[in-house]
């Protein structure tokens, strides 16, 4: 495994792979060596309620006022502002909305 394998053990097995990323060992269990997953998918665009709540924070609207907006409870705009800040890899509304605008999901129109 990787956490009892020794840094000398890892840069070796890289070398003669010709590989950049490390292999994983093989395991009874497991199968043969594999390489190690190393690329990421990019996050899927948001959902149509999830670009109105965008469009509703871009204005202003607090989560609350948001919520009846949306028809939904404070619970659910919280959960769906988790999750987009989880699946975008930001730590604020701010962040997400400046991702959002980056990416076209919301325009300065949907300001006024």
């Amino acid at each position: 495994m990787l956490q009892s394998m020794e840094v000398r053990e890892l840069a070796e097995s890289c070398r003669l792979t010709g590989r950049p990323e490390p292999r994983i060992a093989p395991h009874p269990t497991t199968g043969p060596t594999r390489p190690a997953a190393t690329s990421r998918r990019e996050p899927a665009a948001p959902s149509p309620r999830e670009r109105k709540l965008l469009r509703l924070w871009a204005r202003g609207y607090t989560d609350q006022r948001a919520a009846r907006e949306l028809e939904v409870s404070l619970r659910t705009v919280r959960r769906m502002s988790a999750s987009l800040m989880e699946r975008y890899g930001v730590h604020s509304r701010f962040q997400v909305g400046g991702l959002a605008h980056q990416r076209g999901w919301i325009s300065l129109e949907d300001l006024f």
